[in-house]
């Protein structure tokens, strides 16, 4: 299993409605409103690798209100073992 953390900005004032869209979806085991550089931060579970840029691509990215993502893989991450 694949764990990896989304740091995501959004357009001002769509933090909520971004964080409640990502709370909907299944692979996202963790979302939060964040301060700082990045708006919201979500921790992802994937089968592998190659579902990945699949997954930031088709679901993450086309959320309206989200303006940009940077992708973080988890080196070690003894939740998703």
């Amino acid at each position: 299993m694949l764990s990896a953390y989304v740091l995501i900005k959004t357009q001002a004032g769509q933090e909520k409605d971004v964080l409640e869209t990502l709370n909907s979806d299944e692979s996202i085991v963790d979302v939060s409103i964040v301060y700082g550089q990045y708006d919201l931060i979500a921790k992802v579970f994937l089968n592998d690798m190659i579902d990945l840029p699949t997954f930031i691509m088709e679901t993450i990215r086309p959320i309206k209100g989200i303006t940009e993502t940077s992708t973080l893989l988890a080196a070690y991450d003894p939740s998703s073992a």
